[in-house]
């Protein structure tokens, strides 16, 4: 679990989630997807701005590891 940092698996999850709901709606609950053409467009412009959201803040400076040029001093 500590091979790496939080920040770089969330986008990860972030995008498979909605795929994973949007699967289990279908499989177990018996959902319909609306297959018009609006629908569609709609579905996909939601699935871009997920994936860019997910991109642009998982290379956020706020997200980024920070490094420490000094080490702490100990404890007294």
């Amino acid at each position: 679990m500590s091979a790496g940092s939080l920040a770089a698996s969330q986008p990860g999850f972030t995008i498979t989630d909605p795929l994973v709901a949007t699967l289990l709606g279908i499989v177990v609950f018996d959902e319909k997807i609306r297959l018009g053409a609006i629908e569609l467009c709609g579905e996909l412009v939601a699935a871009v701005l997920v994936i860019v959201g997910a991109a642009v803040l998982s290379h956020s400076p706020i997200v980024a590891p920070t490094t420490r040029s000094e080490p702490e001093p100990p404890p007294q």
